[in-house]
Order: C-alpha cells, then structure tokens, then sequence
C-alpha cells in the first residue's frame, strides 16, 4: 500500500511506542519515501501510509478514541488583537 516507502535498508523505518499517558499512548512512527516533500505527491503519499497504517491496525482489531474536544491556542499581541 505505499510502494514509494524505501525498503532496501539504505534508510530507517522505525516504529517505537514513545509514552504512555493516562489518555493515550503516542507512538512514533519514521520511515523514508522515495517523494520530494513537497507537493500533492508528498501528501497524497503522506494520507497512503496512514490509511495503510490504519487498515493493518482494524485487520488487528487494534481500537483507538477519536478525539472529543480540540484546545486551540491563540495569540494576541500587545493591543489585544489576533495575531497572524
């Protein structure tokens, strides 16, 4: 499912559980494409190994939450207005 992911050991692929919270595990996840990183290649690769990513966790009947809330963080500058 990600045919540009480089697999002849010239590049890492890692996957580490990075932390344990009381809401959630952060994992980590660095591997290296053959794609410039910019561009509609680089995205549309970049969404191909996510769902790539969540297709071998639901076939290993792996569950996760969805997020409930968003916390946005937002800036005003020294008149009280949005920064941009």
């Amino acid at each position: 499912d990600c045919p540009k992911l480089i697999t002849d050991g010239s590049r890492p692929c890692r996957v580490h559980f990075k932390e344990f919270r009381d809401d959630h595990v952060e994992i980590g996840v660095d591997f290296r494409f053959r794609v410039p990183i910019i561009g509609d290649g680089y995205h549309q690769n970049k969404e191909a190994c996510n769902l790539a990513i969540a297709k071998a966790m639901d076939k290993n009947k792996v569950q996760f939450a969805l997020p409930t809330a968003f916390n946005y963080e937002v800036s005003l500058n020294k008149y009280g207005h949005l920064d941009r």
